[in-house]
């Protein structure tokens, strides 16, 4: 069974886990289509304006790779894993995320376990 991630969500900041500072607000905006996936998130700190994070990632079946493209995902069961490269400080970073939803559909977790982030883990209720 494949999970459909898209809608609007709120990270629950109290029951998540930041491997850095916790945000003051975090959300997410997600599309999710057969191949392809879309997501916004905005995170605010200390009460400054909102930083915007948008990407796109293609939804691939085991090792496909697609040249150019800086976000991939694969189907571990029900659970999505999300890979992205981007340059942050003028060197690249590779983050792995595991997305996965409680069974009724309403929270969505982000999980950390092989990157940079490894540990963070953040929890999202759906709006």
């Amino acid at each position: 069974m494949v999970s459909d991630f898209s809608g609007r969500w709120l990270a629950k900041l109290d029951e998540s886990v930041f491997v850095s500072r916790t945000p003051q607000r975090l959300s997410a905006e997600i599309t999710q289509s057969l191949d392809q996936l879309h997501v916004e998130m905005h995170v605010s700190f200390d009460g400054s304006d909102d930083s915007r994070m948008v990407f796109d990632a293609s939804i691939v079946d085991g090792d496909e790779v697609h040249s150019g493209s800086v976000a991939l995902a694969r189907w571990m069961g029900s659970d999505l894993v999300v890979d992205m490269r981007f340059e942050s400080g003028g060197e690249e970073v590779a983050l792995r995320e595991r997305w996965s939803l409680s069974g009724d559909g309403t929270r969505l977790t982000m999980a950390h376990k092989q990157d940079v982030l490894a540990g963070q883990t953040v929890i999202f209720d759906r709006q």
